[in-house]
């Protein structure tokens, strides 16, 4: 067990990093946010140092700026046009792309957004160019490396080394987070993502550039971080086929009505993956809302993920998918409800209830 004192103190540098560090660029706050989810993706509950590759937190930056290289459009423009695809070629008609950055030459940002521009917003489809990703991923990771690596840990001109030894060079392929460094991160994770999204966004809304975009919008968290919900619906047969035109919690028919919901809510861990998607009757979603579901649900939910042909289905969708990293993050997630004392949802008729200690053994060590 990491001591409390180490956890509460690794808490205070964060938050004097990101009050009081220097930033130019939203890349801190990235970096930052790719290791906080590694640690649950990656790590476990024991003390242990974690090694993390630039590889790996090249392929977080892009799906965080994903979504960012599009024009920013207020919500009272229409929906569907901040939603769309980005033309290669002249300026948005409505919206314009919000700077994260202060100098002129964003590698990073303008790298992503070739790649959407050329994959027609499909993250998907742009992972599935094996050559393009890689080539993409290595761009971006020696952005990485030259640019907010070393430079991460220096407040107020003294490097204090708390998250992982600072190297430099061309060697450096790697970081390896301290011991208990995983194991705080992944107990407070919604936590410490709130300080370093809210101080990404107190950024991105204070250059100057950006002023004239925003005017008093006061919807630029939703449009940096939020969930597309809507563009879930598309993939709503595809889950109706898969579940046998049944509701993945009560196993009625469903209807056109039918919503698709984040089986580990969206609230507890913000990444859409295609094994976390489930298609439920809307009043079963509402009931369910925030709440993990119980472990017989939580069953059928990993017995479905091993089913023959699903991936080649989320391929055929456009939709990003990574089976490992679905079954860490819901680990993790059953483990904080568990220290936690957290019910868990059954029915609608059973709305909180006691997490059955048999989650472990469903869905593995």
């Amino acid at each position: 067990m990491v001591p409390e004192h180490f956890q509460i103190g690794l808490l205070l540098k964060l938050q004097r990093l990101l009050t009081e560090g220097s930033f130019t660029a939203s890349y801190k706050f990235a970096l930052l946010q790719a290791i906080i989810d590694l640690a649950v993706e990656r790590g476990d509950d024991s003390d242990a140092p974690l090694c993390i590759g630039l590889s790996d937190i090249a392929e977080k930056f892009i799906s965080y700026y994903w979504r960012q290289v599009l024009p920013y459009v207020a919500s009272s423009r229409p929906r569907e046009i901040a939603a769309g695809p980005i033309v290669a070629d002249g300026p948005a008609p409505y919206g314009s792309v919000l700077r994260q950055i202060t100098q002129s030459n964003a590698v990073i940002l303008e790298a992503v957004r070739e790649a959407h521009a050329r994959f027609g917003g499909s993250l998907a489809a742009a992972r599935a160019d094996k050559g393009s990703w890689q080539t993409l991923v290595r761009k971006v990771a020696q952005t990485v490396r030259v640019m907010p690596l070393w430079k991460l840990q220096t407040v107020g001109g003294q490097l204090d080394e708390f998250l992982y030894a600072n190297r430099r060079g061309e060697a450096v392929d790697r970081i390896q987070l301290h011991r208990g460094v995983v194991f705080t991160l992944r107990r407070f994770h919604g936590l410490v993502q709130e300080l370093v999204r809210g101080a990404w966004l107190r950024f991105v809304r204070g250059l100057k550039s950006n002023r004239r975009i925003l005017g008093e919008s006061e919807d630029l968290y939703e449009f940096l971080f939020g969930s597309e919900r809507a563009a879930l619906q598309p993939h709503a047969d595809m889950l109706r086929d898969i579940q046998s035109g049944a509701c993945f919690y009560c196993h009625r028919r469903i209807d056109a009505k039918a919503q698709v919901d984040h089986f580990v809510p969206w609230s507890r861990y913000p990444l859409d993956l295609a094994h976390n998607f489930v298609l439920a009757h809307a009043s079963c979603n509402e009931s369910k809302s925030n709440l993990l579901a119980s472990v017989e649900h939580l069953e059928q939910w990993c017995d479905r993920n091993v089913q023959r042909g699903l991936e080649e289905q989320f391929a055929m969708s456009g939709l990003v998918y990574d089976l490992g990293a679905s079954c860490a993050i819901t680990r993790w997630a059953y483990g904080l409800a568990e220290q936690g004392g957290s019910k868990v949802w059954r029915s609608k008729s059973a709305t909180a209830v006691e997490l059955d200690p048999r989650w472990r053994a469903v869905v593995g060590p």
